[in-house]
This record gives structure tokens, C-alpha cells and sequence, in this order.
């Protein structure tokens, strides 16, 4: 079942994560694993600094019992006049622990990304899309626009733009000055975000939003210093709640 959390200036549905072997939906370009749910993330994570290639391959049932992962889609009035709207996927336990294996795997991500990544409780790939305000009519607006299919999307922090992220810190951490990896505009001139499609649905949980299909590619930037660290590239059909 999905759950809804809500605090201040945040809404989080939090949905299962698993690898299956069905699909009934031959646009999904996958062969060894196949999406049986209506979310999946299939993606490869290139760190310049050692040459490493981390896959990412998550897929989605609305069963939050089902043992595997989690995928975070979020509402977040970031500022006064901006508000974010992006969905995450990381391990099933998210908040990462001190133990030896967990510190080795980050001192590796430190040496692939090139450099300290600093403090980390947390890894997810996510997609944040920015609109104006919280629940208005601008939102809504630049919501619905978001969502024509066969546009690409620039990569920003401004209204109509779209972020994409390795998040180091948890969804919904009150800062996000030093999330980790990011898309920034240096992003648009190797990289691109192409909304393939959209459907209106309706969570169990009577949450309206959209299922989004996209495909998408670029580099990523360490957010503090700014040095390119890493290429992302793949697809995913991801979960939007409705501004």
C-alpha cells in the first residue's frame, strides 16, 4: 500500500521497489530485467575520475511491503515563488550506515566522482522538475507544460527547468546547497531530457499525479566547486504528484 507523509513544505509517497520478469508494455527497451509494475529506472552512472560504471536498474510496485528499494515522489516549496516536484529512487535502506562495506563503497564513489563526496547518509538517482509557487495557478500551468510529450527540457534550477541528481543527503533534507551530483547549464550542451509520454493517474492512496516516461543523458557536476564528475544516461517512468 502506498504511504503518504506529509511535514511543512513537503509532500513524500514512498513506493516499493523490486526486479521482475514481466511486462506487457513493449516500449520498455530492457531484455535481462523487465519492469512489471509502472515505475522503473534503468540508468548507468560514469565517474570520470577512475573510469568506473555504476549501474542503476530499480523497478516499481505500488506495494510498499515489497522488499527491494523505494521510490520518493515529492512536493517541495523550496523558496517563496519556487516550488520543486521530483521523484527519487535508491536502495531499500536508504540511510546508509558506519559500518567498514558502507564507508569503503563511499570512499570509492569519493575517488570515482574525483574528489571528497563528503558527508553522505544517503545515494539515490532523482528528476526534479521547478514551477512557480506551491498549489497555484502558475504551477499548475507550468506543470501541465512539463508534461507535452517529445519536448526536451532544459537542465536548471529555474521555473520550467529540470534537475538531474545523485543525492548524497536524504529526500526532503532542508538543505540543498551540497545535494551531491547535479545537472546544471553547462548540462545542456552535451546532455538532454526528453519527455517521451504522460498519463493521469490516481495513487491507492487517492493521490493525483502523472506516470512520466522519459529519456534522458548528461554530465553531472559536483554541486560545491562545480567540477564535471560523472555522466548519467538512461530511462525511466517515474511518478509526479499533481501540484
Amino acid at each position: 500500500m502506498l504511504q503518504l507523509i506529509k511535514r511543512a513544505g513537503l509532500i513524500a509517497l514512498t513506493f516499493a521497489v523490486w526486479g521482475c520478469s514481466n511486462a506487457d508494455d513493449s516500449d520498455f527497451a530492457m531484455e535481462d530485467l523487465q519492469p512489471d509494475g509502472p515505475y522503473f529506472l534503468d540508468a548507468e552512472l560514469f565517474g570520470f575520475a577512475n573510469n568506473n560504471t555504476q549501474p542503476l536498474q530499480y523497478f516499481v510496485d505500488l506495494d510498499s511491503l515489497t522488499p527491494g528499494g523505494q521510490n520518493q515522489a515529492l512536493i517541495s516549496e523550496l523558496q517563496p515563488g519556487l516550488t520543486e516536484l521530483y521523484s527519487v529512487f535508491n536502495s531499500d535502506t536508504p540511510q546508509l550506515d558506519n559500518s567498514a562495506a558502507t564507508q569503503e563503497r563511499i570512499q570509492q564513489l569519493s575517488a570515482s566522482f574525483g574528489g571528497n563526496y563528503g558527508t553522505v547518509s544517503y545515494l539515490g538517482l532523482g528528476f526534479g522538475f521547478f514551477v512557480e509557487g506551491l498549489q497555484s495557478e502558475a504551477a499548475s500551468m507550468q506543470f501541465q507544460q512539463l508534461l507535452e510529450a517529445g519536448q526536451e527540457l532544459e537542465f536548471g534550477s529555474a521555473p520550467g527547468q529540470v534537475e538531474i541528481g545523485y543525492y548524497k543527503n536524504a529526500v526532503g533534507a532542508e538543505s540543498t546547497e551540497d545535494r551531491g551530483l547535479v545537472s546544471l547549464a553547462e548540462s545542456n550542451s552535451d546532455g538532454f531530457f526528453r519527455v517521451v509520454r504522460a498519463q493521469q493517474v490516481i495513487t491507492p492512496d487517492n493521490q493525483p499525479g502523472y506516470q512520466l516516461r522519459i529519456e534522458f543523458a548528461c554530465t553531472l557536476y559536483q554541486q560545491l566547486g562545480g567540477a564535471a564528475a560523472a555522466r548519467v544516461e538512461g530511462q525511466a517512468a517515474i511518478f509526479l504528484p499533481q501540484p
